[in-house]
């Protein structure tokens, strides 16, 4: 139901969630707002997570789901020529290929 809100308890961060769009069968919408310590709760990782259901030709389901409407400005910046990726870290961080292995899966 649309403002019921539950939570997630995970062993880095607490994520707390409200439903913001119901539709049974159909659509599934709620915010994510994920908070791991003192200092993410003075700046949220504030973000939305659809769920949306459609039905086949074949008569399957065509599930589709997106995470987006991220508050902050991703970690991630283009750095130059080649296309590489600097991670914004604490400390001095890393570049790496942006077609490597290890980026590839997480995105």
């Amino acid at each position: 139901q649309t403002g019921s809100r539950f939570a997630f308890a995970g062993p880095d961060a607490a994520i707390e969630c409200e439903i913001l769009d119901a539709e049974p069968e159909h659509l599934l919408r709620y915010s994510w707002r994920e908070q791991s310590d003192d200092a993410a709760r003075q700046h949220p990782l504030d973000s939305t997570v659809t769920f949306t259901l459609a039905r086949t030709v074949s008569g399957g389901t065509h599930l589709r789901i997106v995470h987006d409407g991220f508050a902050r400005t991703p970690a991630v910046v283009m750095a130059g020529a080649g296309c590489r990726l600097a991670f914004n870290a604490q400390g001095a961080g890393r570049a790496i290929a942006a077609n490597a292995p290890l980026l590839r899966r997480a995105a």
